[in-house]
C-alpha cells in the first residue's frame, strides 16, 4: 500500500500560518471573485477581504487575535 502526502491546507491551517505581514488567497471562483487574507504587521489581527472582479466592491471584516471579551 503506497503512502501519500496530504498537501491540502484547511483555511484555518493557512490562516495561522500567516507570518505578521503576509497575505494569502484562501479561494477564486470561476468569476473572478477571490478571498484573501491578510495578518497585520504586529500580528495581533487577520483581515479577510472578499475582492470582486471588477475591482469595484470589496467587503472585508477583521478578526482580533488572543483577545477575550
Amino acid at each position: 500500500m503506497a503512502t501519500t502526502k496530504k498537501n491540502q491546507k484547511t483555511t484555518d491551517q493557512k490562516i495561522d500560518s500567516l507570518a505578521p505581514g503576509a497575505t494569502i488567497e484562501l479561494s477564486r471562483n470561476d468569476r473572478g471573485v477571490r478571498v484573501v487574507a491578510e495578518r497585520s504587521g504586529d500580528g495581533e489581527r487577520v483581515r479577510i477581504v472578499r475582492i470582486y472582479a471588477d475591482g469595484e466592491r470589496v467587503l472585508g471584516f477583521v478578526v482580533m487575535l488572543n483577545q477575550r471579551w
